[in-house]
C-alpha cells in the first residue's frame, strides 16, 4: 500500500506543473492552436494511464 501512496503523491505534484507549463509552451512559445493542445493533453493522459498500469502490474520493484 505504501507504493500506491508514493505514486499518488508524485502524480499530484507533477500534474500541477504540467497544467501551467503545457498551455504556455503550446500557445505562447510555439504559437500552436488549441487542437494541438488537446492532442498533447490526451497523449499525456494516455502516458499516465500506461505508467499507472505498468506500476500496478509489477510485483516487486
Amino acid at each position: 500500500m505504501g507504493d500506491g501512496i508514493v505514486f499518488a503523491v508524485i502524480n499530484v505534484c507533477t500534474s500541477g506543473i504540467m497544467g501551467v507549463i503545457l498551455p504556455w509552451l503550446i500557445n505562447v512559445h510555439y504559437y500552436f492552436g488549441l487542437s494541438i493542445y488537446g492532442v498533447v493533453v490526451s497523449a499525456s493522459g494516455f502516458g499516465s494511464f500506461l505508467g499507472g498500469l505498468l506500476f500496478g502490474l509489477r510485483k516487486k520493484w
